[in-house]
């Protein structure tokens, strides 16, 4: 069963993020022959390959493609877990806190952040505040907010910034859904960049669907798109995670805007409070829950 297999399934995901075993296994101290055996016990369980191997690295299979979701899905909720069992004893914290994020960020992961908080620091409380990127670093500099949580924040030398974690884009549908790509739409939010500020819009002129993008304000009503089976939606692998575990999407196998789009979702705070104890605090829960 692939419940007996949660390690391996953190050695692969690993070895896709760093984009070969070799690459992998050393950063980690680990033995590539191990880490390869521990690959290949996985494909055996699930009779399917998984990777595809070369002198340059490894890419995912179709099938490889679907547990790479899967995996990280359970990767962050065991990870979730064990913040909740490693804060027993820990400095009681008060006051309260004012919190910034990206709309399809805050409806990821910010009602199970809230939930540890109220278990954990009942004297801390913590408000939340939505609104696209650009506003949210404005408010943070200003004051306004204590931190932010965004897509690829501006570097500024007054602001403090650290990785939670990096993702990419892929092609969705509704599960069991018969659309073809170029007669159904393709829903997203065009405007959304990655790392380098290439926008999806630019990815799906590449692949030369142009005709068939349709614009949303967020990427929530994205995923309401393909749940009612309108169409396909572009969405963050992270955002359609749990939609793939419950069984309501599937991804688009083949498709040429699959893996896309790489960025990273950071915390961020004005530079002299990154030594804030609370806001430490914050910051060592948030990347424990939300790394792969």
């Amino acid at each position: 069963m692939l419940s007996e297999h949660l390690e391996k399934l953190q050695h692969f995901v690993g070895v896709v993020k760093a984009g070969s075993i070799r690459s992998y296994a050393t950063k980690n101290n680990l033995s590539q022959p191990a880490i390869s055996k521990s690959i290949q016990i996985l494909e055996e369980a699930l009779e399917s390959n998984l990777l595809v191997r070369s002198r340059e690295g490894v890419e995912l299979t179709p099938g490889g493609s679907l547990l790479f979701d899967f995996a990280n899905a359970v990767i962050a909720q065991s990870q979730s877990v064990e913040s909740a069992l490693h804060s027993n004893g820990q400095i009681k914290l008060t006051g309260r806190l004012v919190m910034g994020a990206y709309p399809s960020i805050a409806v990821y992961f910010v009602p199970r952040f809230f939930k540890f908080i109220q278990e954990i620091q009942e004297d801390l409380s913590l408000d939340l505040v939505s609104a696209p990127s650009a506003e949210l670093i404005s408010m943070v500099r200003s004051g306004k907010f204590d931190f932010v949580v965004t897509v690829d924040p501006p570097r500024r030398s007054d602001l403090f910034s650290e990785t939670l974690y990096s993702d990419t884009y892929s092609l969705y549908r509704k599960t069991g859904g018969g659309e073809k790509i170029g007669k159904a739409p393709i829903f997203s939010v065009p405007s959304a960049k990655d790392s380098a500020g290439k926008t999806l819009r630019a990815y799906v002129l590449e692949a030369k669907l142009e005709k068939s993008l349709r614009s949303c304000g967020d990427f929530e009503s994205v995923k309401a798109m393909i749940e009612q089976g309108v169409g396909f939606g572009l969405l963050p692998r992270r955002v359609a995670a749990p939609l793939l575990m419950q069984g309501k999407v599937e991804p688009v196998l083949g498709a040429k805007l699959n893996d896309i789009g790489p960025h990273s979702i950071k915390f961020t705070c004005r530079k002299h409070r990154a030594s804030d104890r609370t806001l430490q605090w914050v910051l060592n829960q948030l990347s424990r829950m939300l790394r792969p």
